[in-house]
């Protein structure tokens, strides 16, 4: 009689190393998520930001947000989708209440997950807002809001704060 010494991998092998496979991915998974969606918010952010700037370089050069006379817009290099986020410049120009405030409000939405934008971001905002009293003359602060929900990223970390209102704009 011939004495086989086959080896192979018992089935409570493959289960043991089946599940390991999905341990392991139970926990990279939501892990990769969150990197890319702080790398989408950054982007976002960062370009909104540029943006911001420019509006505010107008605003004590003109008096105004709008940097393009023939749209009202902050310029936005030929297109309006830039990445995963689309954005929407100068909301408000100025606003006159109790106090005199001065500076720009502009709003980045996010792309929707039809149109390849990223699924948890769906129809959320950013908004950056760059005010100036303008009887004290207080140097302009810059501050960010979103609606983007504060479990998923560590907004405190990025600079923002989280409002649940942050993104709903008529923009008719």
């Amino acid at each position: 009689m011939k004495n086989n010494n086959f080896k192979a991998f018992t089935l409570v092998e493959l289960i043991v190393a089946v599940a390991i496979i999905g341990i392991l991915a139970a926990i990279a998974v939501p892990a990769y998520q969150k990197y890319t969606a702080k790398s989408i918010f950054v982007r976002g952010y960062a370009e909104l930001s540029r943006f911001a700037d420019e509006a505010l370089l107008n605003l004590v050069a003109k008096g105004s947000c709008r940097t393009s006379v023939t749209t009202g817009y902050v310029t936005l290099g030929g297109s309006s989708v830039l990445g995963k986020y689309i954005i929407t410049p100068t909301l408000s120009a100025s606003s006159d209440y109790a106090l005199k405030i001065e500076g720009c409000i502009l709003v980045g939405f996010f792309k929707p997950s039809a149109d390849g934008g990223f699924a948890k971001f769906d129809g959320k905002a950013v908004r950056i807002q760059a005010l100036r009293d303008v009887y004290t003359d207080d140097p302009i602060t810059k501050s960010c809001v979103t609606d983007i929900d504060p479990s998923f990223l560590d907004l405190e970390d990025l600079g923002c704060q989280y409002y649940s209102w942050a993104g709903t704009y008529n923009l008719s």
